[in-house]
């Protein structure tokens, strides 16, 4: 039966805050432990296997106090308004970690705080000597609101349109957002401008009328696949950055694919000085083109940087995996611990690599779910439920995808048991196994922070950004080749180039949710509006027969994961690919690098991760 352990030795600081914030309190619980405070944070310290309200009480009751990060957000968080009222009601010291000026409750009139909308640094050593003293009262309030800084105006300043004019006054005169973001933005629409400049300059510069209109289709087709969509991105990012609702996964495609366009340039103009026949080359673009490269460089080193990663929030953050530290976990005897796996069919390569890393950990195996003393229970978008009841058995809920994956989340006897989070793969494996006999330090020996952006294991990260490349360098030239041949009519290879292009998107969509995602998702959207509109029940009677549609729509699910989406047959979708593309484009070179696919898709992370054959 799952029972709570003992709570760590005091004192310790308990973190509350809003998932809103949950980079920054990531960052700023780190920064506290290097200067010797202990804190208490839910993703870092819960116990897997338990309830995590019985434990998130615990947290605060045994705290030496609370640090409340202070937000609109969190401001208008019915949890962490509850972790008030109980720190309130107990008496516990409160201090506000001021991470956006806003307007506090009223229960934290008086109530010590300390600033971090501006100096990070800073804050974390007036706190630690906040800390260090006895309780007490702060007549000034916190700041309520941003308080405007003077927009420094300069020739250029006054020479730019009103609009431009404004943009710089909403993003250099207000004091909210890191200079790493107002950087950003401004860099972003730099390199878009200085790249497409340079690839027009380019197309201008060649002598030969053909390959003078070919270019040019290539700069029109890399307007409407690249510089519309980037520079789209980068003024969303204005508004959304506010709020922190942009999306890091998009911004850094857009950062990439300027760099994959901007090489196009960059090689002609190399080409033309080189001596090559009908090349003329241009030192204006090959100069931009090469100041726009290590530009878009250093526009990914800011949005992965830590200034960045405090402000973006669950969606704007891009993590990449480290290996857990276990020199101090490794035990060889576990005695007689028994280990069981529960897993759906597709799991099952998952599921072996497991079962060896718990074996050479030193626990016990066993296949009976009932014998074992310890319950791990696989969850992905094949299996959402356990067989044992949580309340009658130590299970371990284990998380290979997405959350949002897993479905009927209301109904889920694992909703209020805190799980593990396994979706960078192998690299987590060997310390859950090591860390089964010590769960009150799993989850920080993991460090793994509840991010919204789609986590996939590095292998699989790597095959879709080629994967991202490959589709919009041949959305780009199949594009072309369907303008160039418009005119006399369009060939077989043509459609076929079109296929190609919409054959490899469909195969990044399956490799990302390892199943035919259109399906279920388009079906479940058509059942809600039939059952729910009662005009839609009387057009489609037999739609209110629940059971009739859920069958069918289970079963065809159930087809599509016998017959195409096990590793065998997805390895096969992308041979046809590479050998769709080499026929259409008529060349092994330009068939090159959709030839890597097939190849790169034989490591062992992305062997793991595509469902095994279901039985």
């Amino acid at each position: 039966m799952n029972s709570s352990t003992d709570p760590q030795p005091t004192p310790y600081y308990f973190i509350s805050y809003s998932r809103q914030e949950v980079t920054f309190v990531d960052s700023f619980a780190r920064e506290l432990e290097k200067h010797g405070i202990r804190t208490w944070v839910d993703f870092r310290n819960l116990i897997p296997g338990h309830k995590w309200q019985d434990q998130l009480d615990k947290g605060v009751n045994n705290s030496a106090a609370i640090l409340l990060v202070i937000s609109k957000a969190s401001m208008k968080s019915r949890p962490v308004m509850d972790e008030l009222s109980k720190s309130v009601d107990s008496g516990k010291r409160i201090v506000m970690i001021i991470f956006e000026p806003c307007f506090v409750d009223r229960r934290l009139k008086e109530r010590e705080w300390v600033d971090f909308s501006r100096d990070f640094d800073g804050a974390i050593l007036q706190l630690k000597s906040l800390l260090a003293q006895p309780e007490g009262k702060m007549l000034a309030g916190p700041p309520q609101k941003y308080v405007r800084e003077k927009a420094k105006l300069s020739l250029l300043t006054i020479l730019l349109t009103p609009l431009g004019h404004l943009i710089l006054r909403i993003m250099f005169g207000s004091g909210y957002l890191p200079k790493e973001t107002k950087r950003f933005f401004f860099l972003s629409m730099l390199a878009t401008g200085l790249s497409f400049v340079a690839t027009a300059g380019t197309s201008i510069s060649i002598e030969n009328e053909i390959a003078t209109n070919l270019l040019n289709i290539v700069l029109g087709a890399a307007v409407i696949f690249v510089y519309i969509p980037a520079a789209w991105g980068f003024l969303q990012f204005l508004v959304r950055i506010r709020f922190r609702t942009h999306n890091a996964e998009k911004l850094r495609n857009a950062i990439f694919s300027l760099f994959g366009i901007t090489l196009l340039p960059l090689l002609i103009n190399i080409g033309g000085f080189l001596g090559i026949p009908g090349v003329k080359g241009d030192g204006f673009a090959f100069w931009l083109a090469l100041i726009t490269l290590p530009l878009c460089y250093y526009l990914y080193r800011i949005l992965t940087s830590d200034a960045f990663y405090r402000w973006a929030g669950p969606n704007g953050v891009l993590i990449a995996p480290t290996r857990p530290d276990l020199t101090k976990h490794l035990n060889a005897d576990q005695g007689d611990t028994r280990v069981a796996i529960e897993f759906a069919p597709q799991d099952r390569a998952y599921a072996r690599e497991l079962k060896d890393s718990v074996m050479q950990a030193g626990f016990k195996y066993t296949d009976n779910v009932q014998e074992a003393n310890i319950v791990l229970t696989l969850l992905s978008a094949y299996q959402n439920r356990s067989k044992c009841d949580p309340e009658n058995k130590y299970v371990f809920p284990i998380l290979l995808q997405s959350s949002r994956d897993i479905e009927d989340g209301d109904k889920n006897e694992f909703t209020q048991i805190q799980w593990i989070d396994l979706r960078f793969g192998k690299t987590s494996m060997n310390a859950v196994a090591h860390l089964l006999d010590e769960p009150d330090n799993l989850l920080r020996v993991l460090g793994m922070v509840p991010i919204r952006t789609p986590i996939l294991p590095n292998g699989v990260s790597r095959l879709i950004g080629v994967l991202s490349f490959i589709i919009t360098y041949s959305a780009i030239f199949t594009l072309v080749q369907v303008l160039v041949n418009f005119d006399t009519g369009l060939r077989i290879d043509d459609y076929l180039a079109v296929l190609c292009v919409a054959g490899m998107y469909l195969f990044r969509r399956i490799l990302v949710k390892r199943r035919f995602w259109l399906v279920k998702k388009r079906m479940q959207i058509f059942y809600r509006t039939a059952i729910s509109d009662p005009l839609m029940s009387k057009i489609i009677p037999f739609m209110e027969k629940r059971k009739m549609f859920l069958g069918f729509e289970d079963k065809l699910n159930d087809r599509l994961g016998r017959i195409g989406l096990s590793f065998p047959w997805v390895l096969g979708f992308a041979l046809v690919l590479a050998l769709l593309a080499t026929f259409t484009w008529g060349d092994w070179m330009f068939a090159l690098p959709v030839w890597l696919i097939p190849p790169m898709m034989l490591f062992k992370e992305i062997r793991l991760w595509l469902p095994a054959k279901a039985k």
